[in-house]
């Protein structure tokens, strides 16, 4: 009484029998081992982060993992050993994560460009008109040689756009140009990406069920508040980003972040800054309160 079930959207590891064959075995091992056990079951605590971003990820395809940290790095490779030691799965350190800003505020920064990557030198771009989002995919930098590789761009876009458009609060009409696809299963792939990547939101969206004559794809989102985008975020987030590459640069020296009385009032509201300033800088931030500052303004000094 054995047996799998290959769900629609996981039927490319029909493709791969080998690679299909090793992750049963694993799995048929595992089970065998809890069938022999006489107890009637353990409760398991809910799944950390990294092994829960790994069994609802939305692609059977070969995935790439930048961390942002050597903390987030190792924790990522021990959950892939643990969950999926056998999938193509890579994570590397991205160079710039030992110098750059608070995660908790690295997305408004993100957030503020008109454009994102997407693959090694495309681009998304996102611009607002009175009447929706408009959102471009630009493969300038792209040399594409078939129906094939556009289906790769516009599938790891879709990806991409789902996450900018939760990061950027977007709301209302969103109309998305995506690059011109070979049939109507390409077409039902890229859909079936963007829906799968909105799983977790919580805002109310509707999907359209294909694109339109013309070739755009359309869909709209429930409007949400967008807590960062103010100017005191901004210079909250910029004074971060200075503090810590000021320290990064002199190791040798601890330095101080004067703030505003308005900065400290947003400081408070943010209860993982300061722990992922101290990851970032190996050591305590020291944040100092100056009612001589004026309300966006920051200072850095030696202590």
């Amino acid at each position: 009484d054995e047996g799998i079930i290959v769900r629609a959207n996981a039927k490319e590891v029909l493709s791969c029998p080998e690679f299909l064959n090793e992750e049963l075995n694993r799995h048929r091992a595992e089970w065998l081992n809890a069938m022999e056990n006489k107890d009637l079951g353990e409760v398991l605590p809910p799944l950390p982060l990294f092994d829960r971003i790994l069994v609802e990820r939305a692609t059977t395809a070969p995935v790439k993992i930048e961390a942002n940290s050597f903390e987030a790095l190792g924790e990522m490779e021990r959950a892939i050993r643990r969950i999926c030691p056998t999938e193509p799965i890579t994570v590397t350190l991205n160079p710039q994560s030992e110098r750059g800003i608070c995660s908790e505020l690295q997305a408004l920064e993100e957030s503020m460009e008109e454009k994102c990557p997407v693959l090694e030198g495309g681009a998304i771009w996102f611009e607002r008109t009175r009447a929706c989002w408009a959102i471009d995919i630009d493969t300038a930098q792209l040399r594409l040689r078939s129906s094939e590789d556009r289906h790769t761009v516009n599938r790891a876009s879709a990806v991409e756009i789902a996450r900018q458009v939760q990061t950027r609060h977007i709301g209302g009409a969103i109309v998305v140009d995506f690059l011109r696809m070979a049939d109507a299963a390409q077409r039902k792939a890229v859909i079936s990406d963007l829906r799968a990547a909105f799983t977790e939101d919580q805002a109310d969206i509707r999907f359209n069920s294909d694109f339109d004559p013309i070739g755009f794809y359309s869909f709209s989102r429930q409007r949400t508040p967008r807590p960062y985008f103010d100017d005191k975020y901004v210079a909250l987030l910029t004074g971060a980003n200075s503090y810590i590459l000021q320290s990064k640069d002199d190791p040798s020296r601890r330095y101080s972040l004067h703030l505003s009385q308005e900065l400290i009032s947003i400081l408070s509201g943010l209860p993982q800054f300061n722990a992922d300033m101290e990851n970032k800088l190996g050591h305590k931030p020291v944040i100092a309160l100056d009612k001589t500052l004026r309300p966006n303004a920051y200072r850095v000094d030696p202590l």
